[in-house]
């Protein structure tokens, strides 16, 4: 699974970061959402649908009223999104060389079922 939320870290708005796996996320903070990132994936797990494994982007933010994300984010929206196209390219590619049938190519389904069993 992957995950982008706009955080408030003291980094400038648009920065982009990827967390590393397993990366404490921190609990209670203030959300729109009501629940916070740390608080979905907890409640995934109590109900037997956590994801295997989550990638977790972030992009810095520095306002988070009513109205249209400044020049800086919408920026960094971009960046993490061809970000997590490059990962999930590199990902692919590694699974890809792994499950090819000889002389064939892995289509998209097999690889989703591929990590799946994994």
């Amino acid at each position: 699974m992957v995950l982008v939320d706009a955080v408030l870290d003291g980094r400038p708005a648009g920065a982009v970061r990827r967390l590393p796996p397993g990366a404490a996320l921190r609990r209670g903070g203030p959300s729109t959402h009501g629940l916070g990132v740390a608080e979905a994936l907890a409640l995934a797990a109590v109900l037997g649908r956590a994801p295997g494994e989550v990638a977790v982007y972030t992009v810095s933010g520095a306002r988070f009223g009513p109205g249209p994300v400044s020049a800086a984010v919408a920026r960094g929206a971009r960046l993490a999104a061809g970000r997590i196209l490059r990962d999930l390219s590199t990902a692919s590619d590694r699974v890809e060389v792994a499950d090819r049938p000889p002389g064939g190519r892995t289509r998209d389904a097999d690889i989703v079922a591929s990590r799946a069993s994994s």
